[in-house]
């Protein structure tokens, strides 16, 4: 009788123990500070910081997730993205790369400034969404890339389960670039804490 208790309370503890291991290895996230969920943002590993190269140019996507607190009267929702762009094993800009004079400086900086937006896609579900903007933060040669903020606008009532950001740079000339974003990738994104 007394070894048939001792059996069912290790039992238990083992099933105890067993829930705590299984819960612990959760793909959600806990709410983490804003410097602890910076940096897992940045993490290429927990997939929301693309790298990818092509044809020696070097593109860096990151998605920067919504961070507001009550969406529930919202109809609409902003989608942004961090891009940058450099040159593979290069401190020239992609302003100046394969530029021979001024007058094809200036048409990057005019295209950059204004009409990369219309070369920009997100694809949330199979709809596809054109940049609401796109913002060209220059470094002025201080970095050895250029940063673009993208900015989409959705439905707030899209569920987001799968994005793809497809980039057809009309200057560097690689044709569709496309970073893809999974739905298990987008699920496990911790919430930033108060």
């Amino acid at each position: 009788m007394l070894i048939n208790v001792l059996m069912m309370s290790w039992n238990r503890v083992l099933i105890f123990f067993l829930f705590l291991i299984l819960s612990s290895c959760s793909n959600k996230k806990d709410k983490l500070n804003f410097k602890d969920y910076n940096e897992w943002l940045e993490k290429p590993e927990n997939g929301l910081h693309k790298l990818k190269n092509v044809s020696g140019i070097f593109y860096d996507l990151q998605y920067i997730p919504d961070t507001a607190k009550n969406k529930s009267n919202i109809s609409i929702k902003i989608i942004k993205f961090i891009l940058k762009i450099s040159i593979e094993n290069s401190n020239t800009s992609i302003l100046k790369y394969k530029v021979q004079n001024n007058i094809g400086f200036d048409q990057r900086i005019q295209y950059y400034t204004s009409e990369f937006k219309n070369d920009i896609v997100l694809t949330i579900n199979n709809k596809k969404i054109k940049a609401l903007d796109v913002l060209f933060e220059r470094s002025y040669d201080l970095k050895p890339y250029e940063t673009f903020i993208l900015i989409f606008e959705i439905d707030n009532n899209i569920d987001q389960k799968e994005m793809t950001i497809s980039i057809n740079d009309k200057i560097l000339n690689n044709g569709i670039v496309n970073f893809k974003y999974t739905e298990s990738v987008i699920k496990i994104i911790p919430q930033l804490s108060e």
